[in-house]
């Protein structure tokens, strides 16, 4: 075999190693962190033509789970509360997964320009999110983990966030909890939207343009398409969102009673105006 050759079949064995690689970094297994009521999954997901720098999630799935009803995505916001993937690990949120066999996904998105980079789904946001969902059905061996309805919480700017995927993705939201969204939020919801029940939680003085404007605006836009969605207003709370688990939890529940799909078929139910 003359050099040339030797040449052209190491560059053929060098290519087939990137792709192999490249398929191999697709589906590494995330790393798995034990606690008391279940298993946390981490993954990241990196993609050049992604507008953020990366996507990290923390996914909580109670123990002994084999089949998921919903799957809880805890958006964080802009800069307060600084990342999300602690909600994974939080006691009673994991208590709250095990009661209804949730998985709990705590996202961590990581962008140039913060939020103003992930707000929107089509920045890869939503991609990277659905990509991790597949990826851990097959991890998991929890099939339905791919394909369960969503629970969107959003704070602030992931309010923003959350809005823009019940928009994008109306039939794949059970139910939203807004809580004071931030960046203007407004959007065309499509009809499919109005089925979903949307509490929009808002604290801080009324005529704050960060946030009070959205919300109000939000209130208005899906009331008048006779969209099933209430507005709560705490004056004398900060922008933070401390305690805010004990309206959303109860929110949640409820409107699962309702929406849950039955067993024969697998769509979400209707809510009873």
């Amino acid at each position: 075999m003359n050099y040339h050759n030797i040449f052209l079949l190491f560059l053929v064995m060098f290519f087939a190693d990137l792709i192999v690689s490249g398929q191999r970094k697709e589906m590494d297994a995330p790393k798995i962190n034990l606690t008391a009521n279940g298993t946390v999954y981490i993954v990241t997901q990196i993609k050049s033509d992604y507008q953020i720098d990366s996507a990290r999630y923390a996914v909580f799935i109670p123990e002994g789970v084999t089949k998921i009803n919903g799957v809880l995505v805890h958006q964080h916001g802009c800069t307060m509360e600084g990342r999300g993937m602690a909600t994974a690990y939080d006691i009673q949120y994991q208590a709250f997964a095990k009661k209804w066999q949730l998985a709990i996904v705590g996202p961590d998105l990581y962008a140039k320009n913060n939020c103003h980079d992930w707000k929107n789904p089509t920045s890869g946001s939503a991609d990277a999110l659905l990509s991790t969902l597949d990826q851990l059905s097959i991890f998991s061996k929890i099939p339905s983990l791919k394909n369960a309805p969503w629970l969107l919480w959003g704070h602030s700017g992931g309010g923003y966030w959350s809005q823009a995927m019940m928009a994008a993705y109306p039939e794949r939201v059970m139910a939203l909890f807004s809580y004071s969204p931030g960046l203007n939020a407004s959007f065309n919801y499509p009809k499919a939207a109005m089925q979903i029940p949307v509490m929009i939680r808002y604290a801080g003085p009324e005529g704050d343009a960060c946030c009070w404007e959205s919300a109000v605006r939000t209130f208005n836009e899906l009331r008048k398409d006779d969209g099933m969605v209430s507005i709560a207003h705490t004056r004398y709370q900060n922008h933070n969102y401390s305690f805010v688990r004990y309206m959303a939890i109860p929110f949640f529940e409820a409107v699962m009673q309702q929406r849950m799909p039955e067993k024969a078929a697998p769509v979400l139910r209707p809510c009873v105006k």
